[in-house]
């Protein structure tokens, strides 16, 4: 039975999605919303009644991961691990399919519990009324099932995960929602793979890249950048594609990394040395590439005007170079783009933008 009712609406899943494929979306942002409002919607209902297995879930996450990135291709594809988690943790928002239906399944039968309905609390306390008199005390007080099927086994488990985690109290329990209990469980995703690699917290980048200053096409390539996902000749070699890690530019053997790429590729220091200039008249601090590559910008009381200066430069340079195949970036057409895309972010909801001598 459960596998039957998973079968038919993760079929009903899988046909809205392929409804929303065809239709242009500029951003991640709005691929994550429409799996959110108009696809995972359709499965909440029977999340909150019936248990979700492992298997499902991966077709779940297998046919999101498709939609989200079949226009970039597997080379920009970052992990469902990764995209779960919130911007703030250097992911996109993702709702954690199996987490969500666990919340929401364990909100439902707390609703039950609160509830005045009599053949629901005895139909509770018949089968798993042990378990629970301590919270409701008087639900064993009918007859008591000797054996406890597989399903109430799953709500137990649940139960018994949110107690463990200090949710599920004597006193406590009648205020929790699915919002908190989801919550809680999102605390709980693992880091980032970037994060965990560097060994470092990349809080305050997350924090450069989300500003409201920003574009949303912007904001993604920045976040593509620091995940290290970019198809640079680097990473296109340990993939197998290029015969070679190195830069066909430059005169010296250099691997053409993200960090060559925008900082020290000769197509590219003209403009980039006029960037370095511009963070330290700014911040009043220098800052190493290596650092400037995954937004580890100086402190200062203009974080604003850092990051679009720096996340603008990027994705500016990224589709000269790598996506309209230009050999090198014109300074003076640079400095045309950046003063009129000044101009242009300073109107309407953005927050206004103070760079030093920039116009």
């Amino acid at each position: 039975m459960i596998k039957r009712n998973w079968d038919f609406w993760l079929g009903k899943f899988s046909n809205c999605i392929k409804a929303w494929t065809p239709r242009y979306m500029p951003s991640l942002a709005s691929k994550v919303a429409v799996v959110k409002l108009y696809a995972l919607s359709r499965v909440y209902y029977v999340g909150s009644i019936l248990p979700i297995t492992k298997t499902t879930v991966k077709k779940f996450e297998s046919i999101i991961g498709k939609f989200i990135w079949a226009s970039s291709g597997w080379f920009l594809r970052v992990s469902f691990e990764d995209i779960k988690n919130t911007p703030q943790k250097g992911g996109l928002g993702m709702v954690c399919v199996g987490s969500m239906c666990h919340s929401i399944m364990l909100s439902q039968f707390l609703r039950l519990l609160k509830s005045d309905y009599n053949k629901s609390l005895n139909h509770i306390g018949y089968w798993i009324g042990d378990f629970l008199d301590d919270l409701l005390p008087g639900i064993v007080s009918g007859p008591r099932a000797h054996e406890v099927p597989a399903y109430f086994d799953e709500i137990v488990a649940l139960v018994m995960e949110a107690r463990f985690d200090d949710l599920i109290t004597q006193r406590g329990w009648h205020r929790l929602t699915n919002r908190m209990l989801y919550n809680n469980k999102r605390e709980m995703f693992p880091l980032v793979k970037v994060e965990r690699e560097e060994g470092i917290s990349f809080k305050r980048a997350w924090k450069m890249i989300g500003s409201p200053a920003l574009t949303s096409s912007v904001r993604e390539m920045s976040y593509m950048l620091i995940h290290n996902k970019l198809p640079v000749t680097e990473r296109m070699f340990r993939f197998g594609v290029n015969n070679d890690p190195y830069c066909v530019f430059c005169p010296r053997a250099a691997e053409c990394d993200a960090e060559h790429f925008f900082c020290s590729c000769i197509r590219v220091s003209d403009v980039w040395s006029w960037i370095k200039r511009k963070i330290l008249e700014i911040s009043g601090e220098n800052a190493p590439n290596k650092d400037l590559i995954k937004f580890f910008l100086p402190v200062s009381n203009k974080d604003t005007e850092l990051a679009w200066l720096l996340a603008s430069y990027y994705d500016y340079a990224w589709r000269r170079l790598h996506i309209k195949g230009e050999e090198t970036l014109n300074f003076k057409k640079f400095f045309g783009f950046l003063t009129f895309k000044y101009r242009l972010d300073e109107q309407g909801s953005r927050p206004s933008l103070n760079i030093p001598g920039l116009l």
